[in-house]
């Protein structure tokens, strides 16, 4: 081999591998209440429908500690007078179009990252059902775009505290919840001025188009192996385009309102 290919060889291996750019939507709890949509009917949030949702934007100064850096945003879930077998909740959710986004960008994103603190008030500590966490990715997967096939790619967790008290993760293709094995357990609270926060973080995959890879997640200083692939939701010719970050409270049997708090909610994708 020649010295100048052999140059230009060993160029070609150490030149880095084209890769998209990792992008991080920074401080959604930050974004206006204006900005959240929500919901309690059984179409929309599943459960009995019995449910009322707020949403608040927090700031405050001490000694109060509802934020972690100064400003946070509230969800609440409260009952229309029910307080047998009610099992409804409050489905939140936020385009994010301030963002820029939905976008090519994330239409191309085959990694995204989850990652907020939560923290709950007494009564939810005791009483909720359960907590969701969700990204929502969706576009047109096949065909002759903006006529073709459209697919929902469904990221998200669940912390069921009041049934299986296990982790579970959403299958789109079966509109149905999976168990991960992992424990859940209720939140705590030793922060006499506020909720305590508990840190998560959620990674996940998109292999191809028609599967959502559930990689790890991160509760504080917990790390839980998931590494399941299930299936997202395939809407045929409905158009839909979105990227957008959610999150659910579940109310149990007794209808007991709750509130919780977030703050430091980025998510991140390549």
């Amino acid at each position: 081999m020649s010295r100048f290919l052999l140059v230009c060889a060993v160029a070609l291996l150490l030149a880095p591998l084209a890769v998209h750019a990792q992008t991080t939507l920074p401080n959604i709890d930050d974004t206006s209440r204006l900005d959240w949509q929500h919901c309690t009917d059984p179409g929309c949030s599943g459960g009995n429908g019995n449910s009322t949702a707020g949403v608040a934007n927090i700031t405050e100064s001490a000694p109060f500690n509802y934020t972690i850096d100064g400003s946070s945003l509230r969800f609440d879930l409260a009952m229309n007078g029910c307080s047998s077998n009610c099992y409804s909740n409050a489905l939140f959710w936020n385009q994010l179009a301030s963002y820029g986004v939905p976008n090519s960008g994330t239409d191309n994103a085959t990694n995204i990252s989850l990652d907020l603190y939560v923290g709950m008030d007494s009564a939810g500590i005791n009483n909720s059902q359960a907590l969701e966490f969700t990204v929502n990715q969706t576009f047109c997967t096949s065909g002759a775009c903006p006529s073709g096939t459209y697919t929902k790619f469904i990221y998200s967790f669940q912390c069921d505290f009041g049934n299986t008290r296990l982790w579970r993760i959403w299958d789109g293709a079966t509109d149905s919840w999976v168990s991960t094995g992992a424990g859940c357990v209720r939140f705590s609270n030793t922060n006499p001025n506020g909720p305590s926060f508990n840190h998560f973080v959620f990674n996940f995959t998109r292999p191809d188009l028609s599967h959502v890879h559930y990689v790890d997640f991160y509760v504080n200083n917990t790390h839980v192996v998931v590494n399941q692939t299930l299936g997202a939701q395939n809407l045929g010719s409905t158009k839909a385009h979105e990227f957008n970050a959610s999150m659910q409270l579940d109310g149990n049997f007794s209808g007991v309102p709750y509130s919780t708090w977030v703050d430091k909610w980025n998510i991140t994708y390549q």
